[in-house]
Formats: C-alpha cells, structure tokens, sequence
C-alpha cells in the first residue's frame, strides 16, 4: 500500500510540474 501511495504522490507531483515525467512513471510502473 506504502507503494502504491508514492506512485500516486510522484504521478501527481509530476503532473504538477508538466514535465515529461508522467510518461516516463506511467511507462515504469505500468
């Protein structure tokens, strides 16, 4: 659950800053 939570907290995190991120954290944890 810890994992999970994190992945939300840095996919969001990453949508805030409107970086490339989200793809690349969609890619590795999906």
């Amino acid at each position: 659950m810890i994992l999970k939570a994190n992945k939300i907290l840095l996919f969001t995190i990453a949508l805030r800053i409107k970086t490339p991120a989200p793809l690349a954290l969609s890619n590795i944890y999906l």
